[in-house]
């Protein structure tokens, strides 16, 4: 943490301050520790798009709007639990 420069505590401040904090640099190697650590308890099966419609019982198009809107809106997609 570290106090914002020319900052003071005063009354008319209500004696608060604006304090600013800054996440460590991450290098690639942590990154790559992270990610095997979450990544270890998880199954990633892949399945075919036309393999996931069939389970939905909805059309492939359907399936492709739906996951095509998932980067600008994510609610979209809570219904499907497979």
């Amino acid at each position: 943490m570290r106090m914002v420069q020319g900052e003071k505590v005063s009354a008319k401040t209500g004696g608060m301050l604006r304090v600013s904090l800054a996440p460590a640099p991450v290098t690639a190697a942590q990154a790559a520790q992270t990610a095997r650590r979450l990544l270890t308890t998880v199954r990633v099966q892949y399945q075919p798009s036309g393999v996931i419609a069939r389970k939905l019982g909805i059309d492939p198009r359907t399936l492709g709007k739906i996951t095509g809107a998932s980067s600008q809106d994510s609610s979209m997609l809570a219904f499907l639990s497979l």
